[in-house]
């Protein structure tokens, strides 16, 4: 359920969580937050007109080569486009917040928009650490990701890294990819050995103009169960409950090797024309405010999240 309003290897193959992690709730947050950008769906051929700004600029080929890969047909999914670019730029890059006019082969002004663009540009092919498995159709475990797994990777990148982590929130086919930058689980006894949870993340959303300055967040709710044994959590045992079992994160994954689809986008002229830096492996986006986020996600002034639509 999605409302509007605002590792190590060893710890994920151990057999249990030790018996402290059992508490009644648990709570973790990045110590920044991913900024929104627009997800460039391929159908419209929006990330051509950022692309033959940077072609004007370097002389390259850019926008010619998008149109030639990812200009679909009309009858093309309309989900597909940039949200995973999006997505690893925002937890790895810092965030253009003016337009530029910058000098090369001509002078070009670049807005907020167009520079958010490039940097998506340059994550398109990213090579990411994953967990999970994506969603296949009636093979798949439609479980996968398991709830258990799930929170000890939030407490392993947002809560002790304090770096946001990248999930698929679309349980289905689609791929719509989100950093995840704060989380909290609530969790009680419900006997024989099994407790009941409620899983809330906190997410940079998409759903913004291309111009768009800071976070817009979205908050998204799950409910689950796990065993525990001799007061530690069994992993494995986890089992999403309620509406949680048909909606709930795919998979999940965070970016170490910045890679660009498009073989005429340069790290070096992007550098120029945000005026900065670009091109970010793995390490968090050190832009701005650097804000350190709430523990409890926070709601609007009645006290309780705004209701959306689920669609980016």
């Amino acid at each position: 359920m999605r409302t509007k309003f605002l590792l190590t290897l060893a710890m994920l193959l151990a057999a249990c969580m030790p018996a402290a992690a059992r508490a009644e709730s648990d709570a973790g947050a990045a110590s920044f937050y991913p900024w929104s950008g627009y997800w460039w769906p391929h159908s419209d051929g929006g990330m051509n007109k950022p692309l033959k700004k940077y072609d004007q600029f370097t002389g390259a080929r850019a926008a010619e080569w998008e149109a030639q890969n990812h200009n679909l047909a009309a009858d093309a999914p309309s989900w597909h486009g940039y949200c995973h670019a999006w997505s690893a730029a925002s937890v790895t890059e810092k965030e253009p917040k003016a337009g530029r006019t910058v000098t090369g082969a001509a002078e070009v002004s670049f807005g907020v928009g167009d520079q958010k663009a490039l940097l998506c540009g340059l994550h398109t092919d990213d090579i990411a650490h994953t967990w999970g498995q994506r969603y296949s159709g009636a093979s798949s475990d439609k479980n996968d990701i398991k709830p258990d797994e799930l929170w000890a990777l939030l407490q392993s990148h947002v809560k002790q890294q304090k770096i946001p982590l990248v999930l698929d929130l679309e349980a289905g086919a689609e791929v719509w990819n989100y950093p995840v930058y704060q989380y909290r689980i609530d969790y009680h006894d419900a006997g024989n050995g099994w407790s009941n949870g409620t899983m809330q993340l906190v997410a940079a959303d998409d759903d913004v103009q291309p111009d768009y300055v800071g976070t817009d967040a979205s908050l998204y709710t799950y409910t689950f169960r796990v065993r525990f044994q001799n007061g530690a959590m069994v992993m494995g045992s986890g089992e999403w409950t309620g509406e949680s079992v048909e909606d709930h994160p795919d998979f999940a994954w965070y970016p170490y090797v910045a890679v660009a689809g498009n073989p005429e986008l340069e790290v070096a002229q992007v550098s120029k024309i945000v005026g900065f830096n670009a091109g970010g492996n793995g390490a968090p986006n050190d832009g701005g405010d650097d804000k350190q986020a709430d523990v409890d996600p926070p709601t609007d002034e009645t006290g309780n999240p705004e209701a959306i639509n689920p669609e980016p």
